[in-house]
């Protein structure tokens, strides 16, 4: 199925009526700066007809204008769905493309990089590729410094690893997500657009994605991979100071234990358990509540509601002397020629780590969340949250020359910068966490 068809089956549940309303949108221009179609072209027209010219006068656009379209009538339950839809059918990187000249649309996109989301803010249809030449000259320089400073991709193809995407939005005996299903469909089409193959859950207990997780750092794959991602969205708690996501079946008495904590991420992919992955960047975003009190306060925005949270406080942790270490503490490092492993059955030899026969037990991660300890995080019942869109919008346009760390700071600029929290106390900042990342990390899209 492609655009035309999706966009076409969603304008079948509007009536004869709704549809005539649909067309005057498009007559009149559905938001500032979008041409309107002339009437003329738009007299005596099937459902098919009407997507036809919206395609021959928007192009890549179309869907997304006719998003907007829906969402001005109040249809927002046949916005959503189509918004949904819309990554699943469309391309996430034009191959053709690839190696063009700088279009007026990407220095456009350029410019808003760094703006706020805006209230039409709809899903990107595209990522930004990049360049033969940019990843050329990024590993190029790599080379001739002193010491390596970039990872290398070990593939020669498009497919960079697997993805583990996690997403929990209905639940029994706590409120549910709404916006959440947004969410998935986002990070879905961007793991995708990044080259990764993606393993999706939706709707799991605590228990349930403990094993998720652990098998997932067992997959084969992994052998061949140059990196991984893995992305949990659910409600999200402090317990005993440790980050906690909460399980579908989760109540605060009748089932207080139906919680996954997020550091077993970190103890299921580290150097014992997923050998695999050594010296290979691993990625975490978590969009979840971190604790916190909530304050309610209702903004006249095109959120509906937001709740605002109590300041945060932070932590401080001293450093250890040696002889501190000596006294109890974890090491930090594998015996790799000892057998220090429980599964081996990603090395055929231990002749890469030769000159060292003890790893660190964990390194390469780099964790981003989507709100800082003992904050809520926002999210929106028909736009989803806006952790996860801040990554979608700034990864799909940025990430064809930025590495990781400034992916995420650029993110972190737009989210504390963003208008909708501008008179208020209390801000929005996700936070980078437990990252171990030794050298830069592209994801060089598209190559």
């Amino acid at each position: 199925m492609n655009t035309e068809a999706v966009m076409t089956e969603e304008l079948k549940n509007l009536v004869d009526s709704e549809l005539k309303v649909f067309i005057w949108q498009l007559s009149k221009g559905v938001k500032p700066g979008i041409e309107p179609i002339p009437k003329a072209d738009l007299q005596n027209l099937t459902r098919e007809d009407v997507v036809d010219c919206m395609v021959k006068h928007y192009c890549d656009d179309a869907g997304k204008i006719a998003v907007q379209a829906l969402r001005n009538m109040k249809q927002n339950n046949l916005a959503k769905q189509l918004e949904l839809k819309l990554p699943k059918v469309q391309q996430p990187v034009q191959v053709e493309e690839r190696n063009a000249p700088v279009s007026m649309r990407s220095v456009q996109v350029e410019e808003r990089k760094l703006q706020s989301i805006q209230p039409d803010w709809c899903s990107p249809d595209r990522i930004t590729p990049c360049s033969q030449q940019f990843k050329d000259r990024i590993l190029k320089e790599e080379k001739n410094e002193a010491s390596t400073s970039v990872y290398e991709p070990t593939s020669r193809s498009q497919w960079k690893g697997s993805a583990l995407l996690i997403t929990n939005f209905k639940f029994e005996k706590i409120k549910d997500r709404k916006g959440a299903e947004i969410d998935e469909a986002n990070m879905e089409w961007l793991l995708e657009a990044l080259g990764y193959s993606v393993e999706m859950h939706t709707n799991l207990s605590g228990e349930a994605i403990k094993r998720a997780v652990k098998k997932f750092s067992k997959r084969y794959e992994h052998r061949d991979a140059d990196s991984t991602f893995v992305v949990i969205m659910s409600h999200g708690a402090r317990i005993d100071n440790k980050d906690a996501i909460l399980g579908v079946n989760f109540h605060k008495t009748d089932n207080p234990n139906d919680i996954f904590f997020v550091e077993e991420i970190f103890s299921n992919l580290n150097s014992v358990n997923c050998p695999a992955l050594i010296n290979k960047p691993k990625v975490i975003l978590i969009q979840a509540c971190r604790g916190g009190t909530a304050i309610t306060l209702l903004l006249y925005c095109h959120f509906s509601l937001l709740v605002v949270f109590p300041s945060y406080f932070f932590l401080i942790y001293s450093s250890c002397t040696l002889q501190d270490f000596r006294r109890g503490g974890e090491e930090g490092g594998v015996d790799v020629k000892g057998g220090g492993f429980q599964s081996d059955a990603a090395f055929e030899s231990d002749a890469m780590f030769e000159a060292d026969a003890y790893i660190h037990k964990e390194k390469d991660f780099a964790c981003f969340m989507s709100a800082l300890p003992n904050v809520k995080a926002f999210r929106d019942p028909y736009h989803g949250s806006y952790f996860i869109n801040y990554i979608v919008d700034t990864f799909s346009t940025s990430a064809h020359k930025c590495h990781i760390f400034d992916l995420f700071t650029k993110i972190t600029s737009r989210m504390v910068n963003d208008p909708e929290f501008k008179d208020m106390k209390q801000k929005i900042v996700p936070c980078i966490d437990r990252t171990s990342l030794e050298k830069r990390f592209y994801l060089f899209p598209g190559l």
